[in-house]
């Protein structure tokens, strides 16, 4: 099959010999399920959900599916106070996150929860059978006033900022990390169009070899890695270079790849997003994928990016849930449009993803999982593949 004209729903295109072969999870937002994909389109797969998905779903290497879910009334957790133009409160808002991380089967039989209603934006499951994740901590009162930047709010509004915990497979907290005691207040100043109510929104989590954590802290504009033994921040970047970053990842060369999102960049005339790879002992950029021109696209917020064995790079574009795959020379060699729309808070229902991931046929996870489209006829006959003819 070679690249196609393009459709609306569904893989728009499809270069065999340059897209690198597997199956891509998403988990629709707004929705309870999750699906894997095939190369073309084809649900071959579907876990239904207890809970909505907050934000995205890992397949494990054991074959289970691990997410974080939330349900949608009486949830608890970190408020915040909702003002008008004028700093006036008009209505209170939970920030995104789950109240449970949960590990379920190939059969959707649950096999592992963890509780907590101040879950946040990523988890990460850990080698030895730990889980980290981000949690949400309130910014104690003495040092509100060190946080540089941002619009100013009633002082009576809660500051909440991040924090890290390792949670074992009994549940229990391990380890535990916050922001406010090791980030440097006068070197992280909060966007100058945010407000002061939330000050660093850390979105990534993610557990490096060394045992360090890879952070990303979007409304700094910086990522980091965290020494795991001493709590210190041993390197960060990104001020003036990224804009409201998600998912930064290591590389096996060393590098780090991340989505730069764009929104509220610093002396550009005009918003796009760009995913960029940064060396960290020199800190220069040494590759990067933007559209042509750079404005047409642009996702202000959420979506992220993952490196292929074959060199090439699967990204999220979650706005419009859309998926696609790049080559090192920047050709668009695999491209899938979300059929998926769910309802969302004050919006009309759309097809938001903020994270989907790329699974090569060799991974231990799919290992005895029998793929096929044939045994998802009537999900297919509505939402399987219909861009490529």
């Amino acid at each position: 099959m070679s690249t196609a004209k393009k459709s609306k729903k569904g893989v728009t295109i499809y270069t065999p010999g340059k897209a690198c072969e597997g199956y891509t999870l998403i988990a629709p937002q707004g929705g309870y399920n999750v699906w894997l994909i095939d190369m073309e389109g084809n649900i071959v797969h579907h876990w239904p959900l207890q809970y909505q998905p907050c934000f995205f779903a890992r397949l494990l290497p054991n074959g289970n599916l691990l997410y974080q879910g939330r349900e949608e009334e009486n949830i608890e957790g970190p408020v915040l106070k909702v003002l008008d133009a004028n700093h006036n409160p008009i209505g209170t808002l939970v920030l995104g996150g789950g109240q449970y991380m949960i590990e379920i089967d190939r059969n959707n039989k649950e096999v592992w929860r963890y509780e907590n209603p101040f879950l946040s934006h990523d988890f990460f499951r850990m080698d030895n059978g730990n889980t980290m994740a981000v949690t949400y901590v309130q910014l104690p009162d003495n040092l509100k006033e060190k946080v540089v930047g941002g619009i100013p709010v009633d002082p009576t509004t809660p500051f909440w900022c991040d924090g890290l915990i390792e949670v074992n497979p009994k549940g229990e907290v391990v380890w535990e990390w916050k922001s406010y005691e090791h980030l440097a207040f006068e070197k992280a100043p909060l966007c100058p169009l945010m407000h002061r109510c939330e000050w660093t929104h850390m979105n990534t989590c993610t557990v490096l070899d060394t045992g360090d954590v890879l952070g990303s802290f979007r409304h700094l504009n910086i990522i980091c890695i965290i020494d795991k033994k001493t709590g210190k921040i041993k390197w960060q970047w990104g001020q003036r270079e990224v804009a409201h970053q998600h998912e930064p990842i290591m590389l096996d060369n060393g590098n780090i790849l991340v989505l730069d999102n764009g929104e509220h960049r610093e002396g550009s005339n005009y918003s796009y997003s760009r995913v960029v790879e940064v060396n960290p002992k020199t800190n220069k950029i040494e590759w990067e994928y933007t559209a042509d021109p750079p404005y047409s696209w642009f996702t202000g917020n959420q979506a992220g990016c993952q490196r292929m064995p074959n060199g090439n790079t699967v990204i999220t574009d979650a706005i419009p849930g859309r998926v696609f795959e790049v080559t090192k020379d920047k050709e668009i060699v695999w491209e899938y449009m979300s059929p998926f729309y769910g309802p969302h808070a004050n919006q009309k229902p759309n097809p938001l993803l903020y994270r989907a991931y790329r699974y090569e046929r060799s991974f231990p996870g799919l290992k005895g999982l029998e793929l096929k489209a044939d045994n998802y006829k009537m999900f297919n006959a509505v939402y399987g593949n219909k861009g490529l003819k």
